[in-house]
């Protein structure tokens, strides 16, 4: 699982992405309850890996 999230900087018009990768749904949930729950979080998402260079699926599949 990904978390993705933007967030609003303070006092500006700018925006920064940022994403983390979880092992299970369980890790993401937490981290994205924390985020909604800051001010500064402009959006926030879990995402599942579909198809990646980067991961192994199997894993990912199992990982729910």
């Amino acid at each position: 699982m990904i978390v993705v999230w933007t967030k609003h900087l303070r006092d500006s018009s700018e925006y920064t992405d940022h994403w983390a990768f979880f092992d299970n749904l369980k890790e993401a949930k937490k981290h994205y309850d924390y985020l909604i729950g800051i001010d500064t979080t402009w959006t926030a998402s879990i995402c599942s890996v579909i198809e990646s260079t980067d991961y192994d699926l199997e894993d990912n599949r199992n990982a729910n």
